[in-house]
Parts: C-alpha cells; sequence; structure tokens
C-alpha cells in the first residue's frame, strides 16, 4: 500500500463536492423545479426562492468540484512524471493555472447571483448564465491540457509504435 498523498486529498474532496452536488440536485428534482423543461413550469414556479436558490447553489458546487477534480490530475501527474522535468513544469503550470481559473469561477458563481440586501433572488440570478460559456471554454482548455501532458510523455518513451499507441490509448479513455 502506498502512503497517502495530496492528489488522494484533492481526489477525496473532488468527491465530497460530487456526493453533495447529486443530493442537493435528488433532493430538488423530488420537490419539484428542477429537472423540468422550463416551458413546462410556471412563472410564479420559476421565481420561488427554493428554486432559484437550488439553482445558485448547484452552479457554485460545479466549478468548486471541477477545481478539486481537475488538479487532482496534475498532482497525480507531478509523481508520475517526475522524472521528465517539463512534465513537472507543465503539471506546475496546469495546477496553478487550474486552480486560479477554478477558484475565480466558483467565486463569481457564488457572488454574482447572491442578492445584496433588499434584492430578489429572481432579479439577480440571471447573472449565472452569462458565465456558462467562459466555465465551458476553461474547462475544456483544461481537460485537453490534462490529456496533453501523458500523451507527449509517452510519446518520448523508447517503446516500438505499438506499444506507444497502446499506452496513449489508456490515457485516450479518459475521453469517453
Amino acid at each position: 500500500m502506498r502512503k497517502v498523498s495530496w492528489d488522494d486529498a484533492t481526489l477525496c474532496l473532488a468527491m465530497l463536492g460530487s456526493v453533495t452536488f447529486y443530493v442537493v440536485c435528488t433532493y430538488w428534482v423530488k420537490q419539484g423545479g428542477i429537472g423540468r423543461h422550463q416551458w413546462d413550469i410556471s412563472e410564479a414556479q420559476l421565481s420561488r426562492k427554493e428554486l432559484l436558490v437550488s439553482s445558485w447553489l448547484i452552479a457554485g458546487l460545479t466549478p468548486l468540484t471541477f477545481l478539486f477534480l481537475k488538479t487532482s490530475f496534475f498532482v497525480q501527474y507531478l509523481s508520475l512524471f517526475e522524472q521528465l522535468r517539463w512534465a513537472t513544469v507543465c503539471s506546475w503550470i496546469g495546477l496553478v493555472l487550474t486552480a486560479l481559473a477554478y477558484s475565480v469561477q466558483t467565486i463569481l458563481v457564488f457572488a454574482l447571483p447572491t442578492p445584496k440586501k433588499g434584492d430578489q433572488w429572481a432579479a439577480r440570478i440571471d447573472n449565472i448564465m452569462g458565465l456558462s460559456i467562459p466555465q465551458s471554454t476553461i474547462g475544456l482548455a483544461v481537460d485537453l491540457y490534462i490529456l496533453y501532458i501523458p500523451i507527449m510523455s509517452v510519446y518520448g518513451l523508447n517503446l516500438s509504435w505499438k506499444r506507444r499507441i497502446g499506452v496513449m490509448l489508456v490515457f485516450l479513455s479518459g475521453i469517453m
């Protein structure tokens, strides 16, 4: 059995975020509103505080969970590819940029739609929608970068092409 490391801690936090996300989603699907098409929800139901707060919580848990999930890859790469200087540098760059990007996203998702004193939830919750394209773009870029490091590391190994492609396919299976 190997010793516990930082990637174990980040994975545990990501798992905790995932379970919390699942519980919140399941609870609000059962309570009504979440999971139904907007056309099937009346204006009165759509502007219920409970539905808006649950949407806010779900939107905030997503980047927070991805923060720990994706940084765990880079932490693991630091130990896995420690012999390759360029992979170590790339892992540190990915770790820092991912942590910064998802920390900022989490703060924005929680801060922008949160009503100030005297405001209503319905007036502020639309601020989350403006963050969806930047979140998706950053997520795709980080995912591709996570795949880049091990694939380029395997590409440089002294193996036959058949074995290199086999090992690369193991890493590429993460696309599914």
